[in-house]
């Protein structure tokens, strides 16, 4: 009986690591998608590589560089992403665009040079 509580357990834990695993990949995901429907066709088209998975970050409003554009609107100050791809023209620099994680919107983009 004890080996079976055991082996339950372990099972359990597992499953719960995994169920939380997921997520987290599943939200990175969503986080890209909804990134690069924002996109212009003509920033799509300077992608290096369109399946490739962007760079994502949690960031900091109050610690974002001159350049960043943030849309008015209300937003969750603990959910902020920002999403960046990379870029073929890169004079000008990679494509990077900031994510509300809570409502799953588009609130801004870091201006290129």
């Amino acid at each position: 009986m004890r080996k079976i509580k055991k082996i339950l357990y372990i099972f359990c834990f597992i499953l719960i690591m995994f169920i939380f695993t997921g997520c987290n990949v599943d939200d990175n995901s969503e986080l890209q998608d909804i990134a690069f429907t924002s996109l212009s066709e003509k920033e799509k088209a300077e992608l290096v590589n369109k399946n490739d998975s962007a760079k994502i970050e949690k960031v900091d409003l109050d610690a974002l560089p001159n350049n960043a554009k943030i849309f008015f609107g209300k937003h969750n100050e603990d959910e902020i992403y920002s999403v960046t791809f990379e870029s073929k023209n890169q004079d000008l620099g990679n494509i990077t665009i900031f994510v509300d994680g809570s409502s799953k919107e588009t609130i801004g983009t870091l201006i290129r040079k």
